[in-house]
């Protein structure tokens, strides 16, 4: 339970940082260019005015060649600074008529989307990498595997065995990945990508009475291959700092294995199936060098698979089938059992091929390498 709450802790930071980092960042990079005047009296006088108004109150007449300095203009006026020999600084509005340009200083904001990124001096192809923490829906899996266990630990109680632990659930995982990334502009390119997703844990229920040190083994193992297409976008909000965006549909070739042990109550189960899901993400960048660039993303995932066939030992005998949902009756502890069954099975209401939901979420971390 605190580890739960520990990673929904960090996912809610990370997402409020990737949301609200950018529009703080972007404040900065949208300030004007900063120009600096440097200007001298070229009549016989000047008169500073109040407001840029030749009607406005004249705070003070600067003689012939005085020099005013000026970060501002307002059409023909320049808002001026003028310092007295007698240490009174005055600030008010002089005419362009009135003054000459001695110097002229522009501090330029850097122009992210006008600035072409060295990159494209190669090939334009960028490869990312990245791996980190993988969190699965799981649904009917988890269902039917505690299914599995509770029926099993039903047969066993008849025999006088007895467990001190339940069967605990499985959400959590890892994620690693690669893309190759072709460049159409600075900020748009188009990709292709696979990875290796990994779900999965150890359930290990030993028995009650300490005198026979023996247990039930239940370790379910998940895992995923995508291969993915995807559009990619570069939003620049701050100097070297790029908000990320990407998405694209993907294709799973998935893995389920399962095992579970207590002799002579085996049971091993290895399917495999695939089909289609769609993902996209949101991140931030930090542009290392002109050829690196290291990088948080947050990827959401919708992937739902029902067609996995394989085989299954049970009892030690070996069927080979569909992956199938047993749903359990009205008033059953067990609400579902996860096994393989023949397709003939299928013509039963309460037995259906069994719904994988691999939706969920990943929080990554890696880097872009510019070719």
């Amino acid at each position: 339970m605190k580890q739960t709450f520990k990673r929904n802790k960090i996912l809610i930071s990370v997402i409020l940082f990737l949301g609200f980092f950018p529009f703080q960042a972007n404040a900065f990079s949208l300030s004007q260019d900063l120009v600096e005047w440097e200007l001298r009296v070229i009549g016989l006088e000047a008169d500073i005015h109040l407001e840029p108004d030749e009607n406005s109150t004249v705070i003070m007449t600067v003689p012939q060649s005085s020099i005013l300095r000026s970060y501002e203009q307002e059409g023909e006026w320049f808002r001026v600074i003028f310092q007295h020999e007698n240490g009174i600084v005055v600030i008010g509005y002089v005419h362009s008529s009135q003054v000459k340009i001695l110097k002229e200083e522009v501090e330029k904001k850097p122009n992210f989307w006008g600035e072409e990124s060295e990159f494209f001096e190669g090939i334009g192809l960028t490869i990312k990498v990245s791996a980190g923490f993988n969190h699965i829906a799981a649904g009917e899996i988890n269902e039917g595997l505690r299914g599995v266990v509770d029926f099993h630990k039903q047969i066993l109680s008849y025999s006088g065995y007895y467990f001190d632990r339940e069967f605990e659930p499985f959400h959590s995982g890892f994620d690693y990945g690669i893309d190759a990334i072709y460049s159409l502009t600075s900020h748009i390119g188009i990709g292709i990508g696979t990875g290796y997703i990994w779900w999965g844990n150890k359930n290990w229920m030993p028995l009650s009475d300490p005198l026979f040190i023996r247990r039930l083994d239940s370790t379910p193992r998940i895992k995923a291959h995508p291969v993915r297409i995807g559009a990619f976008f570069t939003i620049p909000v701050f100097n070297r700092i790029n908000l990320t965006l990407n998405a694209g549909p993907s294709y799973y070739f998935v893995q389920y294995n399962y095992n579970m042990s207590f002799n002579p109550y085996n049971v091993v189960t290895r399917t495999k199936g695939q089909g289609w899901g769609y993902h996209g993400g949101i991140g931030l960048e930090l542009e290392w060098n002109s050829r690196s660039t290291l990088f948080v993303e947050l990827q959401g995932r919708h992937a739902k698979i029902n067609n996995f066939k394989g085989t299954e030992k049970r009892f030690g005998h070996t069927i080979e089938g569909s992956l199938c949902y047993l749903e359990g009756d009205d008033g059953s502890e067990i609400k579902g059992l996860l096994y393989v069954l023949n397709e003939e099975m299928l013509i039963y209401p309460n037995i259906r091929k069994a719904d994988f939901d691999l939706s969920g979420f990943a929080i990554n971390v890696g880097a872009k390498v510019k070719f």
